[in-house]
């Protein structure tokens, strides 16, 4: 529950403390993290963009499980786990009553495929800005704009990012966009961003951000497994497929829930499932959830 009092407070001061108490809390631990989106993008760059609701941070990934018990510590509340997320598996959610939403990132989609090297490649590259009174470190203005615009690529068509970030640029500047993407690993979600989806066609990974917030659950978890890279992890993947987020059941019952209905959870997201595929089987092995 949000403290009455935070809730007068406007929505992007709250940001901005959310973005000091996260910066704060690493200091503390010794976590090293960049913010993104927000009130750390560059204004000048960025005419027509909303604020959010919420604060991002990107973290070293070796250093995300002491943010974490930092967080805890600090009255952060967890509410989504990593793999619980979003098909990238990118981020967890935390809640503040004080400071509202906060998501960790300990990747970001589009640089998930060595999320530690490109941490390290954007921790170089990092300026300074001062956030809700605090210091802050964010990219530089051209890993800005690509992350920009990865984001921009899973969700709406037509997004300002993409017109502050591509559009208005010359040819020169977006060949340098592209050869940070390439050098990140970040050539298919900005293709995907940028209109130029047929450069990447057939690439695996492009299941993965077609289906982002379209297309039903089966097909989601189905581009996940077409893009996971390993057996190993498309084992995994069937592991976590059925798996309770305990933390979103919690907010749609409004308590925590008891261990039987976590377990009847379980069983009503294995059934779905079941019944999903059975029901894309060919008509001869088709047969109905019994």
């Amino acid at each position: 529950m949000q403290d009455p009092a935070a809730a007068a407070v406007p929505v992007d001061v709250r940001v901005r403390f959310a973005h000091a108490s996260v910066q704060t809390v690493a200091g503390d631990c010794g976590a090293d993290l960049i913010h993104i989106k927000g009130p750390s993008v560059d204004p000048e760059t960025n005419p027509g963009r909303r604020s959010g609701t919420d604060a991002d941070v990107l973290v070293r990934p070796q250093h995300v499980p002491a943010l974490v018990e930092g967080l805890a510590e600090a009255g952060w509340v967890r509410w989504a786990n990593f793999d619980e997320g979003s098909r990238f598996e990118h981020a967890a959610s935390f809640h503040h009553q004080q400071f509202g939403m906060l998501d960790v990132h300990q990747n970001f989609p589009g640089l998930h495929n060595a999320p530690r090297e490109n941490f390290e490649e954007l921790w170089r590259g990092r300026r300074w800005v001062e956030i809700g009174g605090v210091d802050c470190a964010v990219p530089d203005r051209l890993s800005e704009r690509l992350i920009l615009l990865l984001h921009a690529a899973r969700t709406s068509p037509g997004h300002v990012d993409v017109t502050n970030h591509w559009d208005r640029l010359d040819q020169d500047e977006r060949d340098r966009l592209d050869q940070l993407a390439e050098s990140l690993g970040a050539t298919v979600g900005l293709a995907l961003a940028t209109g130029r989806a047929d450069a990447v066609a057939g690439h695996r990974e492009v299941a993965l951000w077609k289906e982002y917030g379209e297309g039903e659950r089966l097909e989601e978890w189905l581009a996940r497994w077409r893009a996971a890279p390993s057996a190993r992890a498309r084992l995994a993947l069937l592991a976590r497929a059925p798996r309770v987020n305990r933390f979103a059941l919690a907010e749609r019952l409004g308590r925590q829930p008891t261990p039987a209905e976590v377990r009847r959870e379980w069983w009503h997201r294995t059934h779905l499932g079941l019944t999903s595929v059975g029901q894309r089987l060919p008509g001869p092995l088709r047969r109905g959830p019994r």
